[in-house]
């Protein structure tokens, strides 16, 4: 004779199915966050203001979600390299440059940064190397996004898919 499903019978199964996939998404989902930490990480580690990366989660009922944060005296410094600033960056407008104590303004031309747009690390020597200006003020177009979070990003999302796939599976294979 089959046995019967009772409401709480299946409410307790579904329960437990649900607490088994959870803890095998947030298995993949951590192993997922430090890996673009570490990317991010080994990425500035040549740079002199290296900034720090921290995860951050939300775990509630009907979420799960993991963020790499720069943290940290130089998280501007990332952000502002990450993201871009003046007219290629979130405001989209060139910005003033003055001195702060100096009466003028001293610095060399072409300069080839030592990262590159699209999130290359150590694509170049990280000087200048033109002739010495000096000026009382410079309008800065801003600094082009080199898309590092980006760029880390596609790179993990499809074996992140393959991942929860396996979570998926691993999870249901445990409930039977």
């Amino acid at each position: 004779m089959p046995s019967r499903i009772t409401r709480s019978t299946l409410r307790q199964t579904l329960t437990q199915q649900d607490e088994l996939v959870r803890k095998e998404l947030k298995i993949e989902l951590v192993d997922t966050v430090t890996e673009v930490k570490q990317w991010l990480l080994t990425g500035t580690r040549a740079w002199k203001q290296k900034p720090q990366f921290r995860i951050q989660a939300l775990v509630r009922s009907d979420k799960l979600i993991y963020d790499v944060i720069p943290v940290g005296r130089h998280r501007r410094i990332f952000q502002y390299v990450d993201k871009g600033t003046g007219k290629y960056g979130p405001k989209k407008k060139a910005y003033d440059i003055v001195p702060k104590t100096a009466k003028t303004l001293k610095f060399k031309t072409n300069y080839k940064a030592k990262t590159a747009v699209g999130g290359k690390f150590f694509a170049g020597p990280g000087r200048a190397t033109g002739k010495l200006v000096m000026t009382k003020k410079v309008k800065h177009p801003g600094i082009k996004p080199r898309k590092f979070s980006e760029t880390a990003l596609e790179s993990l999302i499809p074996p992140l898919h393959r991942r929860i796939d396996n979570a998926f599976r691993r999870a249901i294979r445990r409930s039977t």
